[in-house]
C-alpha cells in the first residue's frame, strides 16, 4: 500500500512541478512514463531535465 500512495504522490507533484514550471505536456508524459521504467528517473534527470530546461 505504500508503494502505491508514493507513485501517486510521484504523480501529482509533477503535475504540480509542470505547473509550476510551465513544461510542455511532451516533458511531463516524458516524466510520467519514466517513472514506470526501472531506474527511468535517474535516466530522465540526467539526460532529459538537464539544467537548461529547469528553471528552479
Amino acid at each position: 500500500m505504500a508503494h502505491g500512495v508514493l507513485f501517486l504522490s510521484y504523480i501529482v507533484v509533477a503535475i504540480l512541478v509542470a505547473q509550476l514550471n510551465k513544461w510542455s505536456f511532451k516533458t511531463l508524459l516524458i516524466v510520467l512514463a519514466m517513472s514506470v521504467v526501472p531506474f527511468g528517473t535517474f535516466w530522465m534527470e540526467e539526460k532529459y531535465l538537464n539544467d537548461d530546461q529547469v528553471k528552479a
